[in-house]
């Protein structure tokens, strides 16, 4: 059984799809494309955050997932672009995916 974390975090990539698709003209298709091949989908999003709010470099720099995601609400254009620089460029979503991979080890 998930726990409420979990449950928070399925909920919150959920509507991330949802927006995506809405918002932004993404087909299901390539929004599933991008989460298939992000198996580090937090920390990509936690890496378009730093980029936008120097500061925030690990997901253990945030206290809550509600937090998280109001931070991810708030630089949604930056997120929306690096998502979709990756879909226009797999080859660099796997290299950026090593990179940030990298990053988190570092982090935690």
């Amino acid at each position: 059984m998930e726990n409420q974390q979990q449950q928070q975090i399925r909920f919150m990539l959920h509507a991330w799809r949802e927006n995506a698709i809405a918002r932004l003209g993404f087909t299901p298709d390539q929004v599933d494309y991008c989460a298939r091949h992000s198996i580090v989908m937090h920390d990509i999003f936690i890496d378009a955050i730093a980029r936008a709010a120097p500061g925030i470099r690990c997901l253990e720099d945030f206290h809550a997932v509600a937090y998280y995601w109001k931070w991810i609400d708030q630089y949604g254009d930056e997120v929306y672009a690096l998502i979709r620089n990756y879909l226009d460029t797999p080859k660099r979503l796997t290299e950026d995916v090593e990179a940030v991979s990298r990053k988190r080890v570092r982090c935690a």
